[in-house]
């Protein structure tokens, strides 16, 4: 079963109404172990926790889009 919706909230709604409608038809619901990969982005989680720069480089990154920002909106 597939559905498409605006938002998140509408597709996982729609996909209620049609499993409860299959179930309702008797339709089972099956429970699947699936096997899990590492997540990728996992190893590099926390990797700036004890850089002193990070909160600098923070700090740029800030700056660097207000000025970023102020210059798109100068005529």
């Amino acid at each position: 079963m597939t559905v498409e919706a605006d938002t998140r909230e509408a597709a996982l709604e729609s996909m209620r109404g049609l499993i409860a409608d299959r179930v309702q038809h008797g339709a089972m619901i099956a429970e699947l172990d699936l096997p899990g990969g590492d997540n990728p982005w996992l190893a590099g989680a926390g990797m700036f926790r004890d850089d002193p720069s990070f909160d600098d480089w923070q700090q740029a990154i800030t700056e660097y889009r207000r000025q970023v920002d102020e210059t798109a909106e100068s005529p």
